[in-house]
C-alpha cells in the first residue's frame, strides 16, 4: 500500500508505475487531497486568482515565482506578524480552511508545513508545476493493475472535487472517499477517518 498527499501523491502515483513495471505486487494507491490529473491548464481559469496564478507561473514565469515564493520566505521569517499574515494569505481563498484554523493545532500544524516549504523555494515552485502536469498516463497505468482510492475535501478550492467526481465515474478502478465541509487541511483534520479508509484497503 502506497499513500501520497497532494503533490506527493503524484509522486506517489509515479512511483507505483516504476514498481509495477519492475514486477512488485502493490495493494494499492491512495491519494490524499490530490486532485484528479491535469490535462490543459485551462482547467484554472475558474480557481481562486492566488490559485491560478500560481499553477500559471508555475510554467510560464517560474522565475518570477521563485522570487515571490522567497519574498514570502522573507516575511514568514521576519517574526510572528509576519507568519500569521502569509499563514492567512494562504486560506484567503478557503473559507473552509479559514474556519479550520481557528483551531490553534492546526494552526500550529500549518505554520509548520509553511516553515518546512519556505526552506527552499525552487522546491515550492517545482512542487507546484507538478500539480499542474498532466499525469493521466500515469493513473491509468497504474489503476489498469491496482485499486486507486482519493480522499478529498468537499470544500478543496486548490483543486476542485467535482473534477475527481468525474474521473472515478469513468474509471471503474478508481473510487473517491469525500471528506464534507474541508478543504486542503482534511488530513490534520480527520486523520482517524482517512488511517481507517487506508486500513480497510490494505
Amino acid at each position: 500500500m502506497i499513500v501520497g498527499h497532494r503533490e506527493g501523491g503524484i509522486l506517489a502515483a509515479k512511483a507505483v508505475g516504476r514498481l509495477l513495471a519492475q514486477g512488485y505486487e502493490i495493494a494499492g494507491l491512495v491519494l490524499i487531497s490530490t486532485g484528479a490529473p491535469v490535462r490543459d491548464l485551462r482547467a484554472f481559469e475558474a480557481a481562486a486568482p492566488s490559485i491560478r496564478r500560481s499553477f500559471l507561473a508555475a510554467h510560464s514565469a517560474s522565475a518570477a515565482l521563485r522570487l515571490g515564493y522567497r519574498s514570502a520566505a522573507h516575511l514568514f521569517r521576519s517574526g510572528r506578524i509576519g507568519e500569521d499574515l502569509i499563514i492567512d494569505f494562504f486560506v484567503r481563498d478557503s473559507p473552509a480552511d479559514a474556519n479550520a484554523l481557528a483551531d490553534p493545532n492546526l494552526r500550529e500544524t500549518l505554520r509548520s508545513n509553511l516553515a518546512y516549504c519556505f526552506e527552499d523555494a525552487d522546491q515550492i515552485v517545482s512542487d507546484v508545476a507538478t500539480w499542474g502536469q498532466d499525469w493521466s498516463a500515469t493513473l491509468a497505468q497504474v489503476a489498469s493493475a491496482i485499486p486507486v482510492t482519493f480522499i478529498h475535501g468537499t470544500e478543496n478550492t486548490v483543486q476542485d472535487i467535482a473534477s475527481l467526481r468525474t474521473l472515478c465515474a469513468e474509471t471503474p478502478r478508481i473510487t473517491l472517499h469525500e471528506i464534507g465541509d474541508q478543504g486542503q487541511m482534511a488530513l490534520y483534520q480527520s486523520p482517524g477517518r482517512i488511517a481507517a479508509w487506508i486500513a480497510e484497503i490494505a
